[in-house]
């Protein structure tokens, strides 16, 4: 539309008091009765009362994981997160005598999703090479790099993820519905990454047919 837009803002989590007070809220509310202001020549003041069927809105799960079996006589626990096919890792939880540890074990959807936001940091931080290539060699996660398109689309390896790479994919021009994860600033000249894990014969097959240039 001719001009660009930012909003800014946060996230926090709810507390058990206030997700207790939305159960337990009526479908219905009754609002207050308003003072109008009364038209001219005429004394006195007008009330007006309004009811407002408040929308009930379905809850919504992304993707179930199974519930795990649990024993009275269990010390150990792992459950799983898989969400749209992809392996974000493992809750592991322990208990030793009196003490219960929790571990977060993360996994290739956490590992692409972290990628993106390191580099949408190197932008919003405007570190040297920030705009070209020279940014994949600011993260020292990043092992190898491959330029299968100048600008639009790579091919990144990562040290924790040791048998697939990540199709790194640079301001789509549609919507880039088969990529699980996406990350941007919010600068002007902020670039729009797009990421998914592909196979090592994914990467072969491609590299078969296009000339592509390694450039770390």
């Amino acid at each position: 539309m001719g001009q660009s837009l930012f909003l800014y803002g946060g996230v926090s989590l709810a507390s058990k008091k206030d997700i207790v007070q939305k159960l337990k809220r009526k479908a219905t509310t009754q609002i207050a009765k308003k003072e109008a202001v009364p038209p001219a020549g005429i004394k006195g003041r007008i009330t007006k009362t309004t009811k407002i069927q408040e929308p009930v809105y379905p809850l919504r799960v992304v993707e179930s994981n199974p519930e795990p079996e649990i024993t009275p006589d269990q010390k150990e626990l792992r459950v799983h997160c898989k969400i749209n096919n992809m392996n974000y890792g493992n809750l592991l939880v322990e208990k030793k005598e009196t003490v219960v540890k929790l571990k977060w074990n993360k996994n290739t959807g956490v590992l692409l999703n972290e990628l993106l936001d390191n580099l949408v940091n190197i932008q919003q931080t405007k570190q040297t090479g920030y705009k070209d290539e020279r940014i994949f060699s600011l993260l020292q996660e990043i092992e190898g790099a491959i330029r299968v398109e100048e600008g639009r689309m790579y091919f990144l390896k990562i040290k924790d993820i040791k048998t697939e790479w990540i199709c790194l994919s640079i301001n789509e021009p549609d919507k880039a519905t088969d990529y699980p994860a996406k990350a941007a600033g919010t600068e002007p000249d902020s670039d729009i990454f797009y990421g998914k894990v592909i196979t090592n014969e994914q990467v072969n097959k491609i590299l078969e047919k296009k000339n592509t240039v390694k450039i770390l």
